[in-house]
């Protein structure tokens, strides 16, 4: 089209005459670049984000089909980079919040418990060392469970019958059972394993002083 307005032979004319000179009703800047484009046949802007959109309207004005199709592989370009640019801070975020979860241990999924007001930290694979207990399934994420205000799991039970039971826990299954450091009868920590649902050799386990 551009051609056909400068042709003399071309009834179709490029605009008003002012001063002697021709009068295009069109962005100055955009028409700079396909000025570029026809002597050079590249693209070439400072900012393509913000000037690609207008130089694919131009190109279309003036029919130039070559310059229309580098202008949209420019935008497909830019697009595939954004897309990469927002998957790469969507991971970043992700690791960083998995790290924050689990304590920034490297190696190590650290878990926090909030049994009734006292925080416990203990690593996933020892609160599901039971792996088809209850306990296992809420650590999970597989069954439904409370939060506290931080997002930890909350258990509204005995905070120490839950020590014994983590005690026992860190051996599981090898039988061996811990002692445990709070004055709390056996017996407790026996009857939150059955409510937990944590079984051993084919049975509910009984937490007994070796």
């Amino acid at each position: 089209m551009l051609a056909k307005m400068f042709d003399p032979n071309s009834p179709l004319l490029p605009g008003k005459v002012q001063d002697g000179n021709y009068f295009l009703d069109r962005n100055p800047d955009r028409f700079k670049v396909v000025l570029d484009y026809l002597r050079d046949g590249e693209i070439c802007v400072a900012n393509e984000k913000e000037s690609l959109p207008g130089l694919l309207i131009e190109a279309r004005y003036f029919q130039l089909a070559d310059m229309e199709q580098k202008v949209m592989d420019c935008i497909d370009r830019e697009r595939g980079e954004e897309m990469q640019r927002a998957r790469k801070i969507a991971q970043e975020v992700a690791n960083c919040l998995q790290k924050q979860k689990s304590g920034g241990t490297d190696g190590w999924n650290l878990v926090t418990v909030n049994v009734s007001g006292r925080i416990f930290q203990a690593d996933q694979d020892t609160l599901c060392r039971a792996p088809d207990s209850l306990l296992a399934q809420m650590v999970q994420g597989k069954v439904q469970t409370r939060r506290d205000g931080e997002g930890n799991l909350f258990l509204e039970e005995d905070a120490s019958a839950f020590a014994t039971l983590l005690n026992y826990l860190r051996t599981y299954p090898k039988g061996t059972y811990y002692d445990y450091t709070d004055d709390l009868p056996v017996g407790f920590a026996t009857q939150l394993a059955r409510k937990l649902k944590i079984i051993e050799h084919g049975q509910y386990i009984e937490i007994d002083m070796p």
